[in-house]
């Protein structure tokens, strides 16, 4: 069962520890929706989605399309390449068709995709003269990193980092969830993140810890104080500012009482707390 005893706090720590981190949460691992090829062409995901199949209207597929613009040429790219982990089953562009080239070996004309053996070279059809290409894989894929590649001329090709179809599995239309557990003075917490990011999303009360007391808010109603002399103050406890971002712990009261700050708010829990 999960126990929720939502109140605002705002509490003047008065404590010769402050809390561990001076920075933000670590970065989003999740790939970038838009990026520039060395070329100039400039390069935008819309997804992945979750579609209906081009091929058969009662399945599923993880879909991405990449929109494919560049600021001094108003022809379309010769061609524009992406590469798709070798074992999605394509359905845009077919499989079957001479826009897939073999693992391995890759396009002959721009070498996209030589020498890679766990995914495929792809050249992707462009959906009339909008400059909007897509591929679409069966099932419900993860993103991951990969590459666009675009064509202009005999000579100009480049290339760029951007949000590709993924591995089956962990999908962008799941929220799937991993737990750190926390416990101090027999009060336990479940901290919840996304298992497919790494992002911090919840914190409740664990079952067996419902008699604890537990508070939360945003860290802008944290005020931070010290019990001894800071700068121009010289009369304890010195006013530190309020909250604006961190990442920590800090124990508080008789020890009984543990605060951390993640993801921008603050978690307050103990047997008593304050």
């Amino acid at each position: 069962m999960r126990t929720r005893n939502k109140a605002f706090l705002s509490c003047a720590i008065l404590a010769g520890v402050l809390l561990a981190a001076t920075g933000v949460m670590a970065a989003d691992p999740s790939p970038p929706t838009s990026c520039t090829t060395t070329n100039g062409w400039n390069v935008q995901a819309e997804g992945p989605t979750q579609v209906t199949c081009v091929d058969d209207p009662n399945a599923q597929c993880t879909e991405i399309v990449y929109a494919v613009t560049h600021d001094d040429i108003t022809a379309p790219p010769d061609h524009v390449f992406t590469l798709v982990r070798a074992e999605a089953e394509l359905t845009e562009p077919p499989a079957d068709s001479s826009s897939v080239f073999p693992v391995c070996v890759g396009d002959n004309v721009t070498q996209v995709g030589l020498f890679a053996c766990h995914e495929v070279a792809v050249r992707l059809n462009e959906e009339g003269t909008t400059r909007r290409f897509h591929v679409q894989a069966r099932g419900n894929r993860a993103p991951l990193a990969t590459s666009v590649v675009v064509k202009k001329g005999r000579r100009s090709v480049g290339s760029c980092a951007i949000v590709g179809v993924g591995l089956e599995g962990l999908s962008p239309f799941q929220n799937i969830q991993t737990v750190e557990t926390v416990t101090f003075k027999e009060c336990t917490v479940n901290f919840f993140f996304n298992a497919l990011t790494g992002e911090f999303e919840d914190a409740e009360l664990a079952e067996g810890s419902e008699s604890c007391d537990f508070f939360e808010t945003t860290v802008d109603k944290l005020d931070l104080a010290l019990n001894v002399p800071v700068g121009t103050c010289t009369t304890p406890p010195c006013d530190l500012g309020i909250g604006q971002f961190g990442e920590g712990y800090v124990a508080t009261g008789d020890g009984s009482c543990t605060t951390r700050v993640i993801g921008g708010r603050v978690y307050t829990w103990g047997r008593p707390c304050p």
